[in-house]
């Protein structure tokens, strides 16, 4: 079926039989080349794309577009948190020559007052504003379109430019004026197709996305798509990956502007994760760590890569407990089970769970002799920071092998500074 530019053309310039009517210069050796930038996703598409374009080329007697890929690139943007993968391509295509030397640049659309010029040709902007005049019969009248023709002038260096009528293009200068208008409307098609331009991300920023991850958890706990699937969390919640996605890609308005995504704290973390990530063996046959330290090495995460990225931030918590219980194999039980205690502590991990009854922050604390207190709690406490506690001992128990006290129904919690084990 033929498009209605086809059908306007072929109606306001009836072609006769042959292909190419007696006068009309065949385009020569010059040519114009065009370069977009075109996303990997579309590439496909692209070149399906051109081979439409082509056969309209060469049914109004216009050489076929042939591209070539100058280079790749992967990239950001100040307006998007995506980072993005695209080809340079270049597209070559014949430029019409007019007799004497001119060389088709440009077609003036005066029912719009439009400019649309052979890519790497320049028509100057004054043609916008001379009205529908032709140069070559010096005739005004009501014309849809007049096309520019170039000529370089050897002896002083410069470019002579005419305009020209539809008719005095055809009758004078043996150019068909469907076959420039075709090779017009081919290069528009080009520049305004949604494969020209990269507007879906590769996938993105890793940093950003983790720094979400971390605030998502210690505002609501993690969630993991699979208890999201077995109906264990709470109906309508959504699982810690999705939740930090959606912060990242969804940009507050109005009133809700100024509510930052994460902090500087939950962005410093996300580059320690992401620095053990990336230092995991690359010989080590646990599949889950090694997509983990790809991920890491990427620098993006996908939609299909969300949750083995946001578990990354929970296996690098457990493994900072494990070397945190390695430096302090020395920990004892505190008092006796049912016993009220008061002690001192830094928190050095608070991991945390949503389910049906809501979030609970599993606070792992460290006395200032190496003790190790374990607190199950809705109450956030800052990692980090000291408190003196005074509450129950629940049970005597114990964590990768060393002794762990378990406290519970704890009524006074007071901040006492922000200090490190042994100072």
């Amino acid at each position: 079926m033929k498009s209605q530019t086809d059908q306007m053309i072929e109606k306001l310039f009836p072609q006769p039989e042959s292909d190419a009517p007696e006068g009309v210069v065949e385009p020569g050796e010059n040519h114009f080349d065009y370069v977009v930038a075109i996303e990997v996703f579309n590439m496909d598409t692209f070149k399906t794309k051109l081979q439409i374009l082509n056969r309209k080329a060469t049914k109004y007697g216009l050489p076929e577009i042939v591209y070539a890929v100058l280079a790749e690139h992967t990239y950001e943007r100040e307006d998007s948190e995506g980072i993005y993968h695209s080809y340079d391509v270049q597209l070559t295509g014949g430029a019409i020559e007019v007799p004497g030397n001119w060389t088709l640049v440009g077609v003036i659309d005066h029912k719009e007052n439009l400019i649309r010029s052979v890519p790497g040709q320049y028509v100057p902007p004054h043609f916008r504003d001379t009205g529908p005049v032709c140069d070559h019969c010096h005739t005004i009248r009501d014309r849809n379109e007049t096309f520019i023709v170039s000529s370089y002038v050897p002896m002083g260096g410069d470019t002579r430019y005419q305009q020209v009528g539809r008719t005095c293009l055809r009758d004078f200068m043996g150019i068909y004026p469907a076959r420039a208008l075709a090779q017009f409307d081919i290069i528009r098609e080009i520049q305004e197709e949604e494969f020209v331009g990269s507007r879906t991300p590769l996938g993105y920023n890793l940093e950003i996305y983790l720094a979400c991850v971390i605030r998502t958890i210690r505002d609501n706990g993690w969630v993991s798509k699979t208890s999201i699937a077995n109906g264990l969390s709470q109906p309508g919640i959504r699982s810690t990956a999705d939740h930090a996605y959606a912060t990242m890609i969804e940009r507050p308005k109005s009133a809700i502007s100024d509510i930052p995504r994460f902090s500087e704290v939950d962005r410093e973390m996300s580059k320690e994760v992401i620095a053990w990530a990336s230092s995991l063996a690359e010989d080590t046959n646990n599949e889950y760590m090694q997509n983990l330290r790809q991920i890491a090495i990427n620098g993006f995460v996908t939609p299909s890569s969300l949750g083995f990225a946001a578990s990354m931030v929970v296996t690098y918590n457990k493994h900072m407990e494990q070397l945190l219980a390695a430096r302090n194999s020395a920990s004892k039980h505190l008092g006796t089970i049912k016993q009220r205690i008061t002690f001192q502590a830094q928190v050095t991990s608070q991991p945390s769970f949503a389910s049906e009854w809501g979030t609970t922050y599993y606070h792992r604390m460290l006395t200032a002799d190496g003790c190790i207190v374990e607190w199950r709690t809705s109450k956030m406490l800052e990692l980090g920071k000291w408190y003196e506690i005074t509450g129950t001992v629940k049970a005597h128990g114990f964590w990768n092998g060393i002794a762990e006290t378990s406290v519970t129904n704890c009524r006074t919690v007071v901040e006492i500074g922000a200090l490190n084990v042994g100072e």
